[in-house]
C-alpha cells in the first residue's frame, strides 16, 4: 500500500518535465536505472474507456502523417468485415454525415466506439 492507495510496482515511473525533450531524457535515464526485467516482456495495450471519442479524432494526423494514415487504412481494412462499415466513415465523417440524425447515437454505441478508440490509440505507436 501506499499513501496513494496503489500498491507499490517495480515499474511504476513517474518524471517531471518541462518539454518533451527533458522528459524523453528523464525517462531514458529512469529506464537505465530500472532493475532488470524478470521474465520475458509481456505486452499490455491500455486504451482510456468509452467517454474519450469525439467525431474526427486524430483527423490532423490521418491527415498529415502518411505512416498515422496507413496504419488507420490497414487496421480499418481489416475491420470492415467484421464491422460491415467502413470506420473511417464514422470516425472522420464529412459535415453532412455528422449532421444527420442519428449520427452521434450510432458513434456513441460500444460497437463503433470501442474499435474507433482501438484504431485512433493504437496507430499513434
Amino acid at each position: 500500500w501506499s499513501p496513494t492507495g496503489r500498491e507499490e510496482l517495480s515499474h511504476r515511473v513517474a518524471v517531471p518535465a518541462s518539454s518533451v525533450l527533458s522528459g524523453a531524457e528523464e525517462l531514458e535515464m529512469a529506464v537505465a536505472s530500472a532493475p532488470p526485467s524478470r521474465g520475458p516482456p509481456q505486452v499490455l495495450f491500455l486504451f482510456p474507456g468509452q467517454g474519450s471519442q469525439t467525431p474526427r479524432m486524430g483527423q490532423g494526423l490521418y491527415l498529415s502523417e502518411p505512416r498515422y494514415r496507413g496504419h488507420v487504412d490497414r487496421m480499418c481494412a481489416r475491420l470492415s468485415p467484421l464491422l460491415g462499415f467502413d470506420l473511417r466513415e464514422v470516425i472522420y465523417p464529412t459535415a453532412e454525415a455528422e449532421g444527420a440524425e442519428g449520427y452521434r447515437s450510432n458513434f456513441d454505441t460500444p460497437r463503433v466506439t470501442q474499435p474507433a478508440i482501438f484504431v485512433t490509440e493504437l496507430a499513434l505507436g
